[in-house]
């Protein structure tokens, strides 16, 4: 009679192991300690396997794994801890690296590969880079307490002639910086830019020291800080452009699932904004 096929598997792995793994006698058949250490180590290796193959199924989804993300500071103060705080209650197992860095710093860094996706100010003239427009912001006045216009409700733009302005420096920002020099340029006069800083805590700490003004993104009047007043613009319908930066045609799916998060938390914050008054 054959044996069964069981037995010739057993057999055969006993062979290959150069172990016995059963002790067999014509009454019974029981482990031996070699097979009783296959067993439990067995085991283990099988649930291993499972998980791994949950790992990867969710990799592949985007359920699971790291996320290089990229911004430029301002979007601190109101836009980023609300797509973050969405993202984690999706995603929880995505590990997030956050860089702050300039829109060109982040265009760099996107197409070498050191961050997955950004939060940039447009415009990006760079063929390489997918943008999705997030949400636009109004330029406001950040104004040292000691300024005589703290005492308006509204600025107009063109009493900011005689000032000194804090900006960042073009390179780092030119929509912000070009769209800034225009608005002045429309009021009547070019700014007198004292400094460039490259980082948006910087300037509010020098308009704060009474160094000059500047023309800052609405959502920097979250940023309180002794010593500053923030004023909207009478009559200004300037606005800077945020948008979602990725490289042309990546599909990841990590990618994928933040900029599908991002775009959902802007167009709901959008739906609950009341109405701008007109200019």
């Amino acid at each position: 009679m054959a044996q069964p096929p069981l037995s010739q598997q057993v057999k055969a792995l006993e062979a290959e192991l150069g172990v016995q793994l059963l002790q067999r006698n014509r009454r019974r058949v029981e482990l031996t300690d070699s097979g009783r250490l296959l067993l439990e180590e067995g085991s283990l290796l099988l649930a291993h396997a499972a998980n791994v193959e949950e790992l990867l199924r969710r990799s592949g989804t985007g359920e699971v794994g790291r996320l290089a993300l990229g911004y430029f500071g301002s979007v601190t103060y109101d836009l980023l801890p609300a797509v973050l705080q969405a993202f984690r209650v999706r995603f929880p197992n995505i590990a997030l690296q956050l860089q702050e860095l300039s829109t060109a710093d982040q265009v760099v860094a996107l197409r070498e590969r050191k961050i997955d996706i950004g939060l940039v100010h447009l415009p990006v003239k760079d063929t390489r880079i997918e943008l999705t427009l997030l949400t636009m912001e109004r330029l406001i006045v950040a104004l040292p307490t000691s300024h005589p216009l703290t005492a308006r409700a509204q600025i107009v733009a063109a009493d900011l002639g005689g000032d000194s302005f804090i900006l960042f420096p073009r390179r780092n920002a030119p929509g912000y910086y070009d769209e800034i020099l225009a608005l002045c340029r429309e009021s009547g006069f070019s700014p007198n830019i004292v400094y460039e800083v490259a980082n948006q805590q910087a300037i509010i700490a020098l308009v704060s020291a009474g160094a000059g003004v500047a023309l800052v993104p609405e959502s920097t009047q979250n940023l309180r800080q002794p010593g500053v007043v923030y004023r909207p613009l009478s009559l200004s319908s300037n606005r800077l452009s945020i948008a979602l930066a990725k490289r042309q045609g990546d599909s990841l799916p990590v990618v994928r699932n933040f900029s599908d998060v991002a775009s959902a938390v802007a167009l709901s914050r959008h739906m609950q904004r009341p109405p701008q008054p007109a200019s």
